[in-house]
């Protein structure tokens, strides 16, 4: 018996939200080890990265009858990354804003701690750190991480769809067609 028809977007759901689940495991792991600043952040791309493969070759292999064409392989991806980025910033927004409310107070004084190295001037910091914590409130983190993902899932998914993309064959259906 073949595997049911499924719709891209119920795949891209599915596999969105492993992703953004993923994601959200990593967040929790950097901010339990309070190495949510270092490089190991960017490691949730390689995590989005994976997703946006396994799912879309998932759709392609068991709903598409082993073929995707560029443009579907593409459009699969990106979804997956919206998904996952939505999770991940609803995450990131429920956690700063209630979880944990001291995080921007902690990345505002290692801020100010950089640019003094920086040798900038009181009044130069005053005026960083009101544009600073105007991108660090809980709704424009959601944003900024939807957004981020969405930017950086379709750059992912245009290079991946060129190597996951399978056309089916022009002529496969005149050939399976019996001669009257």
């Amino acid at each position: 018996m073949s595997e049911p028809k499924k719709s891209m977007s119920t795949n891209a759901v599915v596999f969105g939200l492993l992703t953004g689940f993923t994601l959200i495991l990593l967040s929790v792991v950097l901010f339990i080890t309070n190495k949510s600043q270092s490089g190991l952040q960017y490691f949730g791309y390689l995590i989005l990265g994976a997703g946006i493969v396994i799912g879309t070759m998932n759709f392609r292999d068991k709903y598409s009858e082993g073929y995707i064409t560029y443009g579907r392989s593409l459009g699969m991806g990106v979804l997956i990354s919206v998904f996952a980025g939505i999770l991940l910033g609803i995450f990131t927004y429920i956690y700063i804003k209630y979880l944990n409310t001291g995080l921007v107070e902690d990345v505002i004084i290692k801020a100010r701690q950089q640019w003094e190295a920086q040798h900038m001037t009181e009044e130069q910091m005053t005026v960083a750190e009101k544009y600073t914590r105007m991108f660090l409130t809980p709704a424009m983190i959601l944003i900024l991480t939807l957004v981020g993902y969405v930017f950086v899932g379709t750059i992912i998914s245009l290079i991946a769809s060129a190597f996951i993309k399978k056309d089916r064959p022009p002529f496969e259906n005149v050939i399976d067609q019996k001669p009257a």
